[in-house]
């Protein structure tokens, strides 16, 4: 197994943490917990820009939402949005429509850094891939990469399910809303508004959330382009946090603050995480991301080549 530090070591020492990040990797120990910052570069937008864009669709006030809106006023301008259209149907169709109207042209060749260097994680080797990703997001973006680079891929939106023998399987929590059709079947709801937030987190289907739960307690989150503060998956690591001590729950991905003001908030997640058993990772340019990621790849091989 691998032998975890102290976890202020690796927020202090990133080629520490890609050290043992690497021997995660090569013994299958990693799960890849992916967020909007992952999709945001092909021109997908963030929750605020999302919610606010389907208030404009549907002719409702805009309000104030932006950046700093807290989760649970996107949440019902979201729910205001479904309880005006009074049809799911055309609910999800709308949020597609406003999720992909600013999508880039998809090719190989506009493929992110980051996006490449999470496929090689996931590309199967000797020296260890990830297997299991869940993603945050509506979109069908790491589904496409993955299936244009040969990998087949299964989704899943609802547990209990039938898992197939595929390459990666790939858990969205929230619902899934796909570009391309190739790349996976829309599910029936998505994780948006108010009420289905509640029906979410509180227990109509806990099904998704226990899957969760064992994800968070079986393997190592990697967190990639997500916000610290999405409340459902930061609840199951504080439920989990004290149950498990002997390894670090995850490595969350920290980029800098986008503005002055955001510093002291910046500061106060990396503490949070530091104190429910969660590794900040601070990096300080977005180029400084893929290099890591690649750079864990790079040292899984290494240990193929050590022990034979």
């Amino acid at each position: 197994m691998t032998d975890w530090l102290d976890n202020e070591l690796y927020a202090r020492d990133s080629t520490r943490a890609s050290d043992h990040l690497a021997k995660a990797l090569f013994r299958g120990e990693l799960a890849l917990c992916l967020g909007a910052g992952v999709s945001r570069p092909l021109g997908l937008p963030a929750w605020p820009e999302l919610v606010r864009d389907c208030l404009r669709a549907t002719g409702l006030p805009e309000g104030v939402i932006g950046d700093t809106t807290p989760t649970s006023m996107l949440q019902r301008a979201a729910g205001d949005v479904r309880r005006k259209l009074k049809d799911d149907r055309r609910y999800h169709q709308l949020v597609a429509q406003c999720l992909y109207k600013g999508a880039k042209h998809r090719s190989l060749a506009n493929a992110t850094p980051l996006l490449t260097a999470l496929g090689a994680m996931t590309m199967g080797s000797r020296r260890g891939r990830v297997k299991e990703l869940w993603t945050l997001n509506f979109d069908d973006v790491i589904e496409w990469y993955l299936r244009i680079n040969g990998f087949v891929t299964q989704v899943v939106t609802e547990v209990p399910t039938l898992l197939r023998d595929v390459d990666v399987t790939i858990y969205h929590p929230h619902g899934f809303l796909p570009l391309d059709p190739r790349n996976g079947t829309p599910s029936e709801r998505i994780v948006f508004d108010d009420t289905s937030y509640a029906d979410h987190v509180f227990g109509k289907d806990p099904q998704m959330k226990n899957a969760t739960q064992n994800i968070i307690t079986s393997k190592i989150l990697f967190a990639v382009g997500l916000a610290w503060g999405d409340d459902t998956l930061q609840d199951m690591i504080r439920a989990t946090g004290s149950a498990v001590t002997s390894r670090p729950l995850a490595f969350w991905c920290f980029g800098p603050a986008p503005t002055p003001d955001k510093v002291e908030q910046l500061e106060s997640d990396k503490t949070n995480c530091l104190a429910h058993n969660v590794v900040p990772l601070q990096f300080t340019d977005c180029s400084e991301l893929p290099t890591f990621v690649l750079s864990i790849c790079e040292k899984a091989m290494a240990e193929v080549s050590r022990l034979g």
